[in-house]
């Protein structure tokens, strides 16, 4: 099955009511090899990942990378949903240096409108193969609707940082 049809489908259980737990999607490919191998850099003491999901993508190839790290960094996960935030938290429990966090990067003021995604589909070219505006629309409400349930008005980056004492800096 190739990306698009991976997007169909999940966008379908979206629309449909249904946020999907799936696998990661950066699996054991060239992405993921680059992935570790940043990870394991000396230079490299902390590492943000937005949209960790369950953890068994990128996270599990950030922190096989990081145990090889000299440096011992620390990784900040941000999941905003709450089903893949517990399955992340849980993965991760162990480890001392995987700080979960069930926030969004953004507060839903900053989430775009319905009006912003039509917008971008007016100004930009798009692939012939990526779907139509209207199933796009289909994905953006069936998204917002759950992100409206999960997470909260503020940016969570900005509480995660004074909840580990960091300065916004650490986050870029």
């Amino acid at each position: 099955m190739n990306s698009v049809q991976r997007l169909r489908n999940v966008a379908r259980r979206i629309v449909r009511g249904r946020n999907p737990i799936k696998k990661g999607e950066i699996k054991n490919d060239d992405f993921y090899r680059l992935i570790e191998q940043t990870a394991a850099r000396p230079d490299v003491r902390t590492i943000l990942e937005i949209g960790a999901s369950t953890g068994d993508g990128s996270t599990e190839a950030l922190t096989l990378g990081m145990a090889r790290n000299p440096s011992r960094p620390v990784l900040y996960c941000i999941e905003a949903l709450k089903d893949r935030f517990e399955i992340l938290a849980r993965r991760y429990a162990e480890n001392h240096s995987v700080k979960c966090y069930n926030v969004s990067s953004i507060g839903l003021e900053q989430y775009p409108t319905a009006e912003m995604v039509q917008g971008f589909f007016k100004v930009t070219p798009v692939d012939k193969r990526f779907p139509d505006i209207g199933t796009v629309l289909g994905w953006y409400q069936g998204s917002a609707t759950t992100l409206s349930r999960s997470i909260s008005k503020s940016a969570g980056l900005k509480r995660s940082s004074r909840k580990t004492g960091s300065s916004d800096s650490t986050w870029r």
